[in-house]
Order: C-alpha cells, then structure tokens, then sequence
C-alpha cells in the first residue's frame, strides 16, 4: 500500500497546534484619588498600578497591564526571574496561606481588594513556525 503525503504520528500533529492556557489569579487594591478624579489600582504581586475613570474600567485596565507586564516578560525571557524577585514561589498542594514568618506589603490606603483573571495564551512553537 502507498501511502500519500506526510505520516505524522497523532502526538506530533497534536504538538503543532497546541494552544497553552495560564491563568494568573491576581489580588488588587484599588481606592479614589479625588485630587486627580480617578481610580488607582494596584496589583502588589506583580509591582504594577493602573488607574482610569471608574471601577469597571479600572479593573480592565488591572488585566490589561497585567497582561502586558507578563507577555512583556514572557517575551524577554525573564518571567520567571521577575516572578521569583517578586516573592513568588510555586504553591505546594492545596496549602496556599503564606506562613506566618513571610514578608509583605500592606497598603492601608487602598479601601476596596478584589481579584482578577488574567488569561495568557501561548502557541506551541511549532505552531508559531507554521504561522
């Protein structure tokens, strides 16, 4: 029997279209500055604030600058030193509470804590060499 065409087997031509999917689970602060007539919001995992004219579109605009901050860092290369200069550290099992010991910043000006999804996808790199 001939065969036609290029024999992949099923895994590789899984592999070349494989889309991978992070969820960053982000806590944010976010409080009114009535000298500038906005909303500032801050995300202190990541080191990063925002601000705009209401709480909706501050919270777009917290996913928007998360977004930014890690593909940005994705990109370069140094996700994982910027995450580990920040205090992150992989969570063992389904104990995420930080001990007692462990240092971090609170910020009692902010009146209002929230959190936000911030999805990242990624292309598979043969994937992306087909595009």
């Amino acid at each position: 029997m001939a065969l036609r065409g290029q024999y992949l087997p099923p895994w590789e031509d899984l592999e070349s279209e494989m889309n991978v999917s992070v969820q960053f689970k982000l806590k944010c602060l976010s409080r009114h500055d009535e000298t500038a007539g906005a909303y500032v919001g801050y995300i202190p995992a990541l080191k990063v604030f925002s601000q705009a004219a209401n709480e909706a579109e501050l919270s777009r605009a917290l996913i928007s600058a998360a977004q930014m901050f890690i593909i940005t860092c994705y990109e370069r290369s140094i996700l994982e030193s910027v995450l580990k200069e920040r205090g992150m550290t992989r969570a063992v099992g389904d104990n995420t509470a930080l001990p007692e010991d462990c240092d971090y910043i609170s910020v009692s000006e902010y009146k209002k804590e929230f959190t936000v999804d911030v999805p990242i996808n990624l292309v598979a790199a043969a994937a992306a060499a087909n595009a």
